[in-house]
C-alpha cells in the first residue's frame, strides 16, 4: 500500500509539473500561420506577428509580441492596425469561482489608421475571404452576470496613435501620445478611466467614473461623471444612467464651445473663408429618468445666431410608447453654420439630378418605401415654434 501511495503521489507531481510546465516547452510562434489564417479568411486581410509568443500557467500569463494587420487595397498606410507588444497576467485560482482578477494588462503603442479613399470606400469595411461558418445555437439565457467577479489591478494602453484620413474631404485628424488608465476593486466598486492625448497638436483629457458596474449591469441606477476637455471645448455629464425597464439618463448634460470656426479647424475640417465664424455655441440638458419614463426636463442650445429651448418625454410604461416633444426657438440665422453658396447659377428648368427629381439632393432619396409599421406601437405629440429662419441670403437665383 506505501509503495502504491508513493506511486500515485508521484504521478500526481509529474501530471502538476507538467500543466505547469509544459506550456512553456512549447513553441507558440509555430501556431502563426493557422491563426494568420483565420484571421484571413474572417477578414480579407493579412496578420503578421513580428514578436514571439510565450504563455505561462504560473503566473497565467500571455505576451504577445509586435503583431500587424494590412489595410485594405490602395490605402495610404501599409497597416489598417499594428500593436508593439499586449502583455496579459491573471490570477489563476479566482478563476475557480467564475471571478476574474487582471493583475496585469499593458497595450503597448497601439496605432489604429482608418482612411477613406478617394471613391469613398473605407478601410474599416472587412471582406471575409471564406463564408463564415454557421452561427451556433444560442445557448439558454442564464439568470445574473456570467461572471461572479471582476478585478482590474493594472490596465493600461501605452504611447498609441489613431489617425483619420478621409481622401474625398481632404479631413485628417491625428491623435498622438494616448495614454489610458482603468482601475476596478470589484464589479461592486467604481470604475475609473483615466486618459490623456495630444490630438492634432492639442492635449485632451478624458475622466470617467462610474460608482457601481454591477448596478448598471444588472438594469440598476448607476453614477456615471463624464468630462472630456480640450482648448477648444469641453463636454461634461453628471448624475445617473440606467438601462431598465427604458434606457435613460439622470442628470445634467453641457457642452461649451468657445467658437466654433475654430473647433471645426482644429479637427481638420475649417469653414470656408468667406464663412463667418458661428462664434460661441453651448448646450445644456437636464435629464431625468424614473422606471419606465426618460424626460427632458429643459434642453437649450445657445450661440450668437440660435437659442433653441426644448422638452420632452419618453414613457414606456404602457403597450404604446408614448413621446412629447416641445421645441422653441427665436430667429435662427443658418447661414453661419452653412457652407457658403455656390458661384454657379442654376438655370431654370435645371433638373441635373435626373429622372424629374431636381439636383442630387432630390437624386439621394431612395424608391425604396419606408417601412413605418413601428410607429403603430408609437404615440407621439411634437410641437415645434420657430419664430423665423434666416438663410441662404446671398443664394444665386433659381
Amino acid at each position: 500500500m506505501k509503495k502504491l501511495l508513493i506511486g500515485l503521489a508521484a504521478i500526481v507531481v509529474l501530471l502538476v509539473v507538467a500543466v505547469f510546465a509544459v506550456p512553456a516547452m512549447i513553441d507558440w510562434k509555430s501556431y502563426e500561420p493557422d491563426i494568420a489564417k483565420a484571421v484571413h479568411d474572417a477578414t480579407g486581410r493579412d496578420l503578421h506577428i513580428d514578436g514571439d509568443i510565450s504563455v505561462s500557467v504560473l503566473p497565467l500569463s500571455v505576451s504577445i509580441g509586435e503583431f500587424r494587420l494590412s489595410n485594405a487595397p490602395g490605402m495610404p498606410s501599409p497597416e489598417m492596425i499594428s500593436v508593439a507588444g499586449v502583455d496579459v497576467k491573471l490570477a489563476l485560482f479566482p478563476l475557480i469561482s467564475k471571478s476574474i482578477v487582471v493583475e496585469s494588462l499593458v497595450i503597448r503603442e497601439p496605432a489604429i489608421f482608418l482612411e477613406v479613399d478617394e471613391s469613398g470606400r473605407p478601410n474599416w469595411i472587412m471582406e471575409p475571404a471564406a463564408p463564415p461558418a454557421p452561427a451556433p445555437a444560442p445557448a439558454d439565457a442564464e439568470e445574473g452576470l456570467p461572471i461572479s467577479g471582476l478585478e482590474l489591478a493594472d490596465v493600461r494602453i501605452e504611447g498609441g496613435l489613431f489617425s483619420f484620413f478621409n481622401a474625398t474631404t481632404g479631413q485628417a485628424v491625428q491623435a498622438r501620445d494616448i495614454n489610458i488608465k482603468v482601475a476596478l476593486a470589484d464589479l461592486a466598486s467604481a470604475l475609473t478611466i483615466a486618459g490623456s492625448t495630444t490630438l492634432n497638436d492639442e492635449a485632451v483629457t478624458l475622466d470617467i467614473a462610474i460608482d457601481s458596474p454591477q448596478a448598471l449591469l444588472a438594469g440598476n441606477r448607476a453614477s456615471i461623471d463624464f468630462a472630456l476637455a480640450t482648448r477648444h471645448g469641453s463636454m461634461t455629464y453628471g448624475g445617473g444612467a440606467q438601462q431598465t425597464p427604458v434606457p435613460g439618463l439622470d442628470g445634467n448634460f453641457d457642452i461649451d464651445v468657445p467658437s466654433v470656426g475654430a473647433l471645426a479647424a482644429w479637427l481638420g475640417a475649417p469653414l470656408d473663408d468667406s464663412q463667418p465664424d458661428p462664434g460661441p455655441l453651448q448646450v445644456h440638458a437636464a435629464l431625468t429618468a424614473d422606471g419606465a419614463k426618460a424626460t427632458i426636463e429643459s434642453a437649450t442650445i445657445k450661440g450668437e445666431s440660435l437659442d433653441v429651448k426644448a422638452s420632452g418625454s419618453v414613457d414606456g410604461s404602457g403597450d404604446i410608447t408614448k413621446i412629447m416633444l416641445d421645441v422653441r426657438t427665436g430667429v435662427l440665422d443658418i447661414d453661419r453654420y452653412l457652407p457658403p453658396p455656390s458661384d454657379t447659377p442654376r438655370q431654370h428648368g435645371d433638373m441635373s439630378g435626373g429622372h424629374g427629381k431636381m439636383g442630387d439632393a432630390m437624386a439621394a432619396i431612395p424608391d425604396t418605401p419606408f417601412d413605418l409599421s413601428g410607429l403603430r406601437q408609437t404615440e407621439a405629440d411634437i410641437n415645434v415654434a420657430i419664430g423665423g429662419i434666416k438663410a441662404w441670403k446671398s443664394a444665386p437665383s433659381l
